[in-house]
């Protein structure tokens, strides 16, 4: 038996997911489980899904990053 206390559940599964399929729907990656799942691919030397990681990440930072401008923009009623 194997424990890994120091991630949460959630993240151990999404890792194990990978490891067995190759991937991971991106409906189960969980902005608060990402970065979990970055350091265990990390610590456990799995470089593609540390990569998945990163650029989910990545993407909800710009996601989010765009509409925090645009909401930002209409409160000063910009016009473009």
């Amino acid at each position: 038996m194997i424990i890994i206390e120091e991630f949460s559940p959630t993240a151990v599964k999404i890792m194990l997911i990978f490891l067995y399929t190759g991937s991971v729907c991106p409906q189960e990656l969980e902005l608060e489980d990402a970065s979990d799942v970055m350091q265990l691919a990390e610590k456990y030397n799995i470089p593609a899904l540390k990569t998945m990681c990163e650029q989910d990440l990545i993407s909800r930072y710009l996601i989010t990053s765009c509409f925090c401008q645009l909401a930002g923009s209409k409160k000063r009623r910009a016009t473009i």
